[in-house]
């Protein structure tokens, strides 16, 4: 899996956010670990249609360091998963394949909202157990350490179809929970499912392999065997298998003269299971079910049996044991999040009871022995009860998946708490719905959050829409948002200036467009420039109007987007004129007095003739200069 060099537009679930961004990746990887060491598959998660890796978790040396390490194999696992994932286009649909390196591996695609937003690989496994000679020579092609790889080779695991099938089903609906409510979730329904189906399928696996047919002498010799028998005990002829000595076969003696004594104490078909060391020196456990024939008195002639190769079995329950005591270890030391399955009820009354409750799931809920409450409807808050009891019971009459946000009383905490279910019907073979599976999960500070959010936004959303001035928030030459007064200032609906073909600089006068363009262009370069400046506007009308613009410069979607306050300032620049004019009017007037009155003082003092003094100044001028010696002279005689 290989990240995709071409660039493609990220896919985005919400407008906002891509499927990368809502993953939690931590979380993710931590279900993946524990899912493959439980299971012995790997996993992997691809976006889609960019093919970035995101998460894998317990990949195999024989492909991190071999396959996936050298030039040519490397070329055909990317082959390999692309044609893997090529023809995946319904929610649901599963994939599995042999890669051309001769692995086996799974794919589903993963759905959000209808759009194909991932894809999910497991696999790394083989479906029958390899032919070491085959990958031998593979490995020789390919120049790799032939014993190193044949080493990792032991560590794949022999699996089947419908296991992987079922483990990709598990994954991908598990992903999907995980990613729709980031938070620390999982969805276990397939792995319950697999768990309670485990004794059917090893049954139906016991009862798929071939039986050896077999007749033997007390002394241990067999008298005959069909074909069957021969590759189980790894004998290469019949020949040499009826010459050779049973004892030859038993790992300990005491195993064989406990058969024998069981048989001979019966005295009829017994089962007996040990442990085998084949021809070729294999050792493989069996399941000997054989019966004792007897002549008229009683004397054995011969022992008649079957033989049954039950290694994989012993594996695979040893390999179940394992994966049930981690799976029980992980949902009992869950945290954030309860896991359980309930009964389905097909009366008339809405009544709900689980049958099983992780740990966790009681200190969520605050209920003691959640699987003997008889009724957890009561806890219900009344304003969601109505909703929550329509979607119980639709899901219960068509085995539809229950998915509800409600509140519901926490006796030990004694109030009111937000919860999160979401849980699917496991059917039965005939169509009817067994049980349900499920996850809770207490989003009471999220939806605490969420509602403060709500709330903190309608506050801020009454102060912009009941705002005097134009409030708007621009990105790459478009409207994201504009106020009711933006329509009132400018003669046009928010509808159709937030819409991608509207232009802004339409609304700016030609003498002002060169400013603007200049100030948004020193901002995308860094450079300091006013935040609050002046300019000439245009209304649809065509009308000019002058505009204060105080703006700020904030990180949005993957640019710079303006938002900024408008005010209309025609009438006050309109007042700043006629207040310029009158001053230059007044200023003229005062100039004109000025002139007029020095001309009057030259009048009265000029004779109009000669221009020269006229008696009033001589006489202003001699009583003047009297005045000033009488004023003298007494100060002397003082």
């Amino acid at each position: 899996m290989k990240k995709n060099n071409k660039i493609v537009e990220k896919k985005r679930i919400d407008d906002r956010h891509t499927f990368k961004e809502l993953v939690d990746l931590e979380q993710l990887e931590r279900v993946f670990t524990l899912f493959s060491e439980a299971t012995g598959f790997a996993v992997g998660l691809v976006t889609h249609p960019e093919e970035e890796l995101l998460v894998h978790a317990g990949w195999r040396a024989v492909c991190t360091a071999f396959h996936r390490a050298h030039p040519l194999s490397v070329k055909k696992c990317e082959a390999s998963d692309l044609a893997l994932t090529g023809g995946l286009g319904e929610p649901g649909e599963i994939n599995i394949g042999h890669c051309q390196n001769n692995m086996v591996n799974g794919s589903t695609p993963v759905f959000l909202q209808d759009e194909h937003v991932a894809n999910l690989f497991a696999g790394q496994v083989f479906l029958k157990k390899p032919n070491k000679e085959r990958f031998k020579e593979q490995g020789e092609e390919y120049g790799y350490d032939v014993e190193t790889y044949l080493d990792a080779l032991e560590n794949v695991s022999v699996t089947s179809e419908e296991k992987l099938a079922n483990a990709l089903k598990f994954l991908g609906e598990m992903t999907v929970v995980l990613v729709e409510e980031s938070l620390r979730n999982l969805e276990n329904n397939a792995t319950i499912q697999r768990a309670e189906k485990s004794e059917k399928r090893y049954r139906d696996l016991f009862d798929s392999v071939p039986v050896g047919i077999y007749r033997s002498t007390p002394d241990g010799r067999f008298l005959d065997g069909n074909f069957a028998l021969l590759g189980i005990l790894g004998y290469p002829n019949n020949e040499i298998m009826l010459s050779a000595n049973i004892q030859n076969l038993y790992l300990e003696i005491e195993d064989r003269k406990k058969e024998l004594s069981f048989i001979e104490e019966k005295g009829e078909v017994v089962d007996y299971i040990m442990q085998l060391k084949r021809y070729d020196e294999e050792e493989i456990w069996v399941k000997d079910s054989s019966k004792a024939v007897r002549d008229g008195k009683g004397k054995t002639l011969h022992f008649y049996g079957r033989l049954e190769d039950i290694t994989e079995q012993v594996d695979a329950e040893k390999a179940l044991r394992k994966s049930e005591a981690n799976l029980r270890a992980f949902m009992d030391n869950a945290s954030g999040f309860g896991v359980y399955s309930t009964r389905v009820e097909h009366g008339e009354g809405q009544v709900v009871s689980f049958t099983f409750a992780s740990p966790s799931l009681d200190e969520i809920m605050g209920i003691d022995n959640l699987t003997t409450e008889p009724d957890l409807f009561q806890y219900i808050h009344k304003d969601d009860l109505e909703r929550v009891e329509k979607a119980n019971k639709i899901s219960r009459e068509r085995g539809k998946a229950f998915n509800q946000v409600f509140r519901a009383y926490h006796p030990r905490k004694k109030e009111w708490r937000w919860f999160h279910i979401i849980s699917s019907a496991v059917i039965n073979d005939n169509g009817s719905y067994r049980y349900f599976n499920g996850l809770v999960l207490d989003i009471t500070k999220q939806k605490g959050v969420e509602i403060a959010l709500k709330e903190e936004e309608a506050k801020y959303r009454s102060l912009i829409e009941q705002s005097n001035d134009v409030i708007y928030l621009l990105y790459e030459d478009s409207f994201e948002m504009v106020n009711p007064k933006f329509e009132e200032v400018f003669g046009i609906r928010a509808e159709e200036a937030c819409s991608l073909d509207f232009d802004f600089m339409t609304l700016v006068a030609p003498e002002s467009q060169a400013l603007i363009r200049d100030r948004s262009q020193k901002v995308l370069l860094g450079e300091n420039t006013p935040l609050r400046y002046e300019f000439t506007a245009l209304r649809k009308d065509g009308v000019e109007i002058e505009m204060d613009v105080a703006v700020s410069y904030i990180a949005y979607k993957d640019g710079i987007a303006t938002q900024g306050i408008l005010r209309d300032i025609t009438k006050r620049k309109e007042a700043e004129k006629a207040l310029k004019k009158s001053n230059a009017q007044l200023k003229n007037s005062l100039k004109e007095i000025e002139e007029l009155q020095a001309e009057l003082r030259y009048q009265a003092i000029r004779d109009p003739l000669t221009g020269l003094f006229n008696r009033r100044y001589l006489e202003e001028a001699f009583n003047n200069t009297f005045a000033n010696y009488g004023e003298a002279s007494g100060s002397l005689a003082e």
